[in-house]
């Protein structure tokens, strides 16, 4: 008797998973609206401070502030508006990061564990170190290749996939963490191969269109790829849609985007304690930790789960690295010392 039932019971928690996987709760809200932030028990004192910082600042451009689906503040600077279209830089990574996790929820990517090679057999060559077979889509998600790439000055040239999967070794995959905006435009074309239609054609149908952002500008290769480490544009509105998307783990209008698995993975450390998950940085406040996508210049999307907090900047993204490393210091300051104790109040 007990034979016949653990199976049963097996199957019984395995529907209850998947159904978990692919309902979604309305407890917090279905889409953005507007409130403020003493209506929702937040200090409003505080967030006017950093918004005053934010102003004052030589770069940024937009400061939004979310407490579940409501946007409690929003706030603009030197003449940009709610309609103004950034280019994101290397928060495309994370939207990368997110239609990974759909394609693997909709079954077209088997897995984190398949290999490049899998997808890209023609870019192998004699010449290919063989280190590079043992990459897969888990080493692309978490920058831990093993690749030599100086992110400040190294490019793809020519065929950029095939440049990216035949750059030097410089470690066995899985063991070392070196940002590179190359590993997640082999991840975009992975996505091109594996559902059989551009990065851009899948996002809008997946990922935009759902969350209702129009479809937005994207840069491609050559190969008629679309670049995977940067090249998209959003609006400061949209980005805040891609936070609270993750806020409410994966669901959005009702909808299951992304299984909330793929979320909570990605918003862990997954790389050897360098505080980097599935293309999103992990952050630790003085009480809470966080999780942010990050572009230079000071494009960010800050999720902070405990506070039901999502906090959106966005700046000048034609800087100079000391400028960019400057304004994302000041943004980071201001979410950390000023917003994050505005939800505490």
């Amino acid at each position: 008797m007990i034979k016949l039932l653990i199976p049963g019971l097996l199957l019984l928690i395995a529907c209850e998973k998947k159904e978990s996987e692919e309902t979604c709760s309305q407890t917090i809200g279905d889409t953005l609206m507007v409130s403020t932030p003493s209506a929702v028990g937040v200090d409003s004192h505080k967030i006017a401070f950093g918004i005053a910082k934010a102003n004052s600042a030589l770069y940024i451009y937009s400061l939004l502030i979310l407490k579940n689906n409501l946007i409690i503040s929003e706030n603009y600077f030197k003449g940009k508006t709610a309609n103004d279209v950034y280019s994101v830089r290397s928060v495309t990574k994370t939207v990368v990061s997110i239609l990974t996790g759909i394609a693997i929820k909709e079954n077209k990517i088997k897995s984190i564990d398949k290999r490049v090679k899998d997808f890209f057999p023609e870019y192998f060559y004699s010449t290919t170190d063989p280190l590079a077979n043992q990459i897969t889509i888990e080493h692309l998600l978490t920058m831990t290749t093993g690749y030599k790439w100086f992110e400040i000055s190294d490019r793809l040239y020519g065929n950029r996939i095939e440049w990216a999967i035949n750059l030097p070794m410089d470690t066995i995959p899985g063991k070392k963490f070196n940002y590179s905006s190359a590993v997640p435009h082999i991840l975009s074309g992975i996505i091109t191969e594996a559902t059989h239609v551009s990065t851009l054609d899948y996002a809008s149908e997946n990922l935009f269109q759902p969350l209702q952002i129009q479809t937005p500008l994207w840069d491609k290769d050559p190969q008629g790829y679309y670049y995977g480490g940067t090249g998209l544009s959003l609006t400061a509105r949209d980005m805040a849609k891609i936070g609270f998307l993750y806020l409410n783990e994966g669901c959005y209008a009702g909808q299951r985007i992304v299984n909330s698995s793929w979320v909570d993975s990605s918003a862990v450390d997954q790389a050897n304690g360098y505080g980097y998950g599935y293309l999103w940085w992990i952050g630790q406040s003085s009480v809470y930790s966080y999780y942010y996508a990050l572009g230079f210049g000071g494009q960010m999307i800050f999720v902070v789960p405990d506070l039901a907090l999502v906090m959106v900047a966005t700046a000048d993204p034609v800087v100079n690295a000391a400028e960019s490393e400057q304004t994302i210091t000041l943004i980071t300051d201001i979410f950390e010392n000023n917003i994050i104790p505005a939800f505490l109040n």
